[in-house]
């Protein structure tokens, strides 16, 4: 099963965050795809587990900061494609002669 994790933890503990990494052996079923660092004090892991010992271990990143798994039924499977909640059809009759919402931000010209 695919898990996608958010460690957030202080960069000032990052050789504690490595010993934590370092430290016993995963169970063979763990297999660890890509692990991110984001600006900040953030780090994405994506990674994959079958057991409840594999998350067990994963969860050891708790002792060095803050381990957020993202439920793995609201993580995509690769080339996965969401279907629309309302057809575009009905959206496009819902929002006749509206003007359209201002944007956000737009990229300098």
């Amino acid at each position: 099963m695919l898990f996608v994790s958010i460690l957030t933890s202080d960069r000032a503990r990052d050789p504690e965050l490595w010993a934590t990494i370092w430290q016993g052996d995963p169970p063979p079923s763990v297999n660890l795809i890509g692990a991110y660092n984001l600006a900040g004090d953030k780090r994405v892991f994506i990674w994959e587990g079958e057991t409840v010992a594999d998350t067990q271990f994963m969860d050891r990143f708790n002792e060095v900061g803050v381990w957020t798994p993202i439920p793995p039924s609201t993580v995509p499977k690769a080339g996965a494609r969401r279907s629309p909640k309302t057809s575009t059809a009905s959206a496009s009759a819902s929002c006749a002669g509206r003007p359209p919402p201002p944007r956000a931000w737009s990229p300098p010209s």
